[in-house]
């Protein structure tokens, strides 16, 4: 766990530092300083978005579950998957319920 934490943090070095050239080079009177925390707010809020995206992607899958969905991709395929309601009109591959 220590060389990822390690890996990620030089890692964001390295983009800073890289972000930092590039606004140097598009703004040259702004501080590296000043670049430096734009290029931070902007990392922020790609985290922020795909830390969201993925909250907001597991709700939809429970909620698809719950609602009585096969899985949570049915509705980019539009219906159930190719075999399902065959396997479930066959009362020899069905499986026994548990009471």
């Amino acid at each position: 766990m220590a060389k990822l934490i390690l890996k990620s943090l030089l890692a964001v070095l390295a983009l800073s530092a890289l972000a930092v050239v590039a606004g140097r080079s598009l703004w040259p009177g702004t501080p590296a300083l000043t670049v430096l925390a734009y290029a931070a707010l902007l990392g922020v809020a790609v985290l922020f978005g795909v830390i969201m995206c993925a909250i907001v992607g597991g709700h939809w899958n429970q909620f698809t579950l719950r609602a009585g969905g096969t899985d949570a991709a049915w509705m980019k395929w539009g219906g159930e998957p190719p075999g399902l309601t065959a396997l479930r009109q066959d009362p020899a591959r069905s499986t026994p319920t548990q009471p």
